[in-house]
């Protein structure tokens, strides 16, 4: 599912939600991202082949979400 390379880093190889609060960034260069289904705000880094984007999604550009520390990241 994941590789994780550091704290708040993952590289993906397949196409991935990203539900709940999340701060980080992912790398996904051969993957599709589906962000802010459930949870409107975001913070970090995302970096993949194709994103989609939710409508009233907010993504802030951080490298950790500095109020919430935990990290769900599902694989579907």
């Amino acid at each position: 599912m994941k590789n994780e390379i550091c704290a708040n880093f993952f590289y993906v190889s397949k196409n991935m939600f990203i539900e709940g609060p999340f701060g980080g960034t992912i790398f996904a260069p051969l993957s599709k991202l589906i962000l802010g289904q459930n949870t409107k705000v975001l913070y970090g880094l995302f970096f993949a082949k194709d994103i989609t984007v939710h409508q009233y999604t907010q993504i802030y550009r951080v490298d950790f979400d500095p109020i919430v520390k935990k990290t769900y990241v599902l694989g579907r």
